[in-house]
């Protein structure tokens, strides 16, 4: 049996660790808001990103999987069970992901939902100040698809009230305007 793994993070540990899971916040409000500006945020312009379908640099795989979101209904990421080791200017990170994505079916069939489950491994490095991603690997640990029922006109409680949007049409917006790289909110226009 191995021993247990101890971690005793210095304050500057704990900085860096806040604005890496920052990053990872921010690219799941990025790809589920269909915003690449705030996705290439995440990643060093000489990042690659192994995605399973894809595997390269990080910001021609932001323009390859765009098209595919678009395509869409709708879909959530979440992020949880974050696992950060700092070592000076670079950090290793595991990323529990949950999708969901409500795709329509084809040639007439109904519209499914694919939820799935898995984790990113990521090496992060610090340039100038800043944390971002430098490689991912995208592993996936489980996935189901269910026929779908989210028509909103058939729903048992009202439609009416806000609902989300992939795009600049989301109520978010109104709140944070577009996430920069450091993650502050930018004033939104009234």
């Amino acid at each position: 049996m191995s021993e247990p793994e101890t971690y005793t993070p210095t304050i500057e540990d704990l900085l860096a660790r806040e604005a890496i899971r920052d990053c990872i916040y921010r690219y799941s409000h990025g790809i589920d808001r269909r915003d690449r500006e705030t996705l290439r945020l995440c990643y060093w312009p000489d990042a690659t990103d192994d995605h399973v379908s894809f595997s390269g640099n990080a910001y021609e795989f932001i323009d390859v999987i765009m098209p595919f979101l678009d395509g869409l209904k709708a879909s959530t990421h979440s992020m949880s069970n974050i696992l950060i080791r700092v070592d000076g200017d670079t950090a290793r990170v595991e990323t529990y992901w949950h999708v969901f994505h409500r795709e329509a079916g084809k040639d007439g069939a109904a519209d499914y939902d694919y939820i799935a489950g898995g984790r990113y491994l990521d090496r992060f490095e610090r340039r100038g100040g800043e944390w971002r991603i430098l490689t991912r690997i995208l592993i996936r640990d489980w996935y189901q698809v269910i026929e779908g029922t989210g028509d909103w006109d058939s729903y048992i409680r009202p439609p009416q009230g806000p609902h989300g949007s992939q795009k600049e049409t989301d109520p978010v917006r109104s709140l944070f305007g577009t996430l920069g790289g450091t993650g502050d909110p930018v004033s939104a226009p009234a």
